[in-house]
């Protein structure tokens, strides 16, 4: 009975052994792709924060990319939106930082989407930039006023209105995109849509010469509050954005070429200004000659209708002529009464000293 009893117990004990590796063994080896993130969400603390802006004007594309990229690895995160210029500022002057978005691991700061990546030990994605259009379009103005030999200003006429053109092809999208950082449409909305117009204006100004101090005004108001805009936006706010100085859908970033392209547009505006007020300056004093001719012709006349004291029917002469008497001895030198009382014209003319110490003497 011994052998019966020790069978069962030895097959029961097969059978349940046996049952137990077949339902523990998905435990003991789990799938490879998820050992990892098991791993890192152990690793995380629970509490992992992302701060971005998210305002009604501006998505920032590189908070999205750092909540795409916590859900891809199954990061549980708080998602805190800065929706105001006022609380984007507060935070990074809390924090000490110059942009957004900021990743924090408990009380430790990871950084950026970037860094984030890098904690991650991930790729990161590469900005979706291209500079491209920007290149194509003013090198092709470059060209055009080059071979129409139209200078500086003509350069600047033809790359102002394929701007405009480029803009108007989707003036909805440009407007949209203009506001995220222009001061002024920030301000007044419609002045996004009515920009295209100024600036095709602006160009054409340029272009013709007709209205050049109106057309340098308009460009120095216009350029240079493009400058400070940009400068804002990037330099201070640190905002990544498109410009939409080629159309509201490029991809051509906004910043130093944004910048420099509002600022020569300022800078031309100012130079026609001042050579068009100098120009006018130096017409206004030519446009008087006119009226100081009639004077200066009447003297002139004047001068020349005087006798000339130099000129003698006999040929020039270096002293003024004697009377004919005095030089003229008498035809009759010893009829001294005759030549006192006058000849023979009848008129008595006194004889000089010298006609009477010549007459002793002979």
């Amino acid at each position: 009975m011994t052998p019966l009893k020790a069978t069962p117990h030895t097959q029961h004990d097969h059978t349940q052994h046996t049952h137990a590796q077949h339902t523990h063994a998905p435990a003991h080896h789990p799938p490879a792709p998820h050992t990892q993130p098991t791993q890192a969400a152990i690793a995380l603390p629970t509490s992992v924060k992302l701060y971005r802006m998210s305002t009604p004007d501006h998505e920032c594309p590189w908070g999205l990319k750092a909540v795409n990229l916590l859900n891809e690895k199954g990061i549980a995160f708080e998602d805190i939106r800065l929706t105001t210029p006022e609380a984007i500022a507060a935070f990074k002057a809390q924090h000490d930082v110059a942009t957004t978005p900021q990743i924090f691991f408990g009380d430790q700061r990871i950084g950026g989407y970037t860094d984030l990546a890098a904690y991650l030990e991930v790729q990161a994605e590469a900005a979706d930039y291209s500079y491209t259009p920007v290149v194509a379009l003013f090198s092709t103005a470059g060209l055009v006023a080059l071979s129409t030999s139209l200078g500086l200003s003509g350069f600047m006429g033809i790359s102002l209105s394929m701007l405009a053109s480029l803009k108007l092809m989707d003036l909805d999208a440009f407007a949209e995109s203009f506001a995220k950082y222009d001061l002024v449409t920030r301000r007044i909305k419609p002045y996004g849509k009515f920009y295209p117009f100024i600036e095709l204006a602006v160009g054409l100004g340029f272009l013709s010469g007709i209205a050049p101090l109106a057309t340098g005004i308009g460009s120095l108001v216009v350029g240079a509050s493009g400058a400070v805009s940009v400068f804002k936006a990037v330099y201070i706010d640190k905002m990544a954005l498109n410009c939409a100085c080629i159309g509201g859908n490029s991809k051509a970033p906004l910043g130093i070429v944004s910048f420099a392209e509002n600022a020569i547009m300022a800078l031309m505006g100012a130079t026609l200004i001042f050579s068009t007020a100098t120009a006018r300056e130096v017409e206004s004093k030519v446009n008087l000659q006119p009226e100081l001719a009639p004077v200066a012709q009447l003297q002139e006349e004047a001068t020349s209708n005087q006798p000339d004291h130099r000129t003698h029917t006999g040929g020039p002469s270096t002293a003024h002529p004697r009377p004919a008497t005095s030089s003229s001895p008498s035809p009759h030198p010893g009829d001294h009464g005759e030549h006192m009382n006058g000849g023979h014209d009848g008129h008595t003319q006194p004889a000089p000293r010298s006609s009477k110490a010549i007459h002793k003497l002979s």
